[in-house]
């Protein structure tokens, strides 16, 4: 269930961000266009590669590719906003993060998938409505375009305000039963 959440909040943000890059697309420079492109491919695809993973686990060959393509999906449509370049930029930037995300997930503990989870729900969101903020101060610079951007900063800290909420809640979930020790060994016959 976390799994299917996590994945519809990336959804909405993408088209979020999506439909509201489109309005301000054309009071952006190419410079700022890249970095925003790359940004947003890092920070999707390596949630992306997470969630796969983690829907797939013991598998990490098949999640890793599978990732990597969701991922340059997702990168795809976003660099359309900037151009070749920006295609180009949220690409490269989204084969890296997918793969990483995709470790990161074969790598992390049953007892702190949950914990992770929401953490990357968080940094994602921080970074979509952070991106979408810096855009839209460019926009309202080049431009001289009034931007309402009161709502975002708003939108931004009550969504980390939930997501923080979450991972105390899954990090009291750990502290009362599916604490991971690190001080632990193993004895093999």
């Amino acid at each position: 269930m976390l799994m299917l959440i996590s994945a519809l909040l990336l959804v909405v943000c993408a088209l979020f961000f999506y439909w509201n890059g489109q309005k301000m697309k054309a009071h952006i420079n190419a410079a700022m266009g890249k970095c925003v492109a790359m940004s947003y491919g890092m920070v999707s695809s390596t949630a992306i590669g997470l969630i796969v993973t983690f829907l797939l686990p013991g598998d990490l060959a098949v999640s890793t590719v599978l990732s990597v393509f969701i991922s340059f999906l997702s990168a795809f449509g976003i660099g359309r906003l900037f151009g070749l370049v920006g295609i180009i930029e949220a690409s490269a930037a989204s084969f890296m993060g997918a793969m990483m995300g995709a470790m990161l997930a074969a790598m992390v503990p049953p007892a702190r998938e949950l914990f992770i989870v929401i953490s990357m729900d968080l940094f994602y969101v921080f970074v979509v409505f952070g991106l979408l903020y810096i855009m839209g101060q460019e926009a309202a610079k080049t431009a001289n375009v009034k931007r309402n951007l009161r709502l975002l900063p708003f939108a931004m800290v009550l969504l980390s305000a939930v997501s923080a909420a979450g991972i105390l809640s899954a990090a009291g979930v750990d502290a009362t039963g599916n604490e991971e020790s690190g001080n632990h060994s193993h004895v093999h016959p």
